[in-house]
C-alpha cells in the first residue's frame, strides 16, 4: 500500500515521496490512465484533497 512517504517508482518525478510530487501531475496520472495498481489507488483514496490543492493553487493565481 502507497503512502505519502512512497517513493514515486517511475516518471519525471521518479524518487520523491508521493507527497512531494505535484497534484496536477497525479491527477493527470490518474485522468490519463497512465497510473496502474498501487499508484492508482493511492491517488484515488486521495483525489479529493488533490483536487482542493489544486482549486487552491488556481485561486491563488487570480
Amino acid at each position: 500500500m502507497f503512502t505519502d512517504n512512497t517513493p514515486m517508482p517511475w516518471g519525471m518525478h521518479k524518487g520523491k515521496t508521493l507527497a512531494n510530487v505535484p497534484d496536477s501531475y497525479l491527477l493527470w496520472l490518474y485522468t490519463e490512465n497512465k497510473a496502474h495498481g498501487e499508484l492508482r489507488e493511492y491517488i484515488k483514496n486521495n483525489l479529493a484533497s488533490i483536487n482542493t490543492n489544486i482549486k487552491k493553487s488556481l485561486i491563488k493565481l487570480k
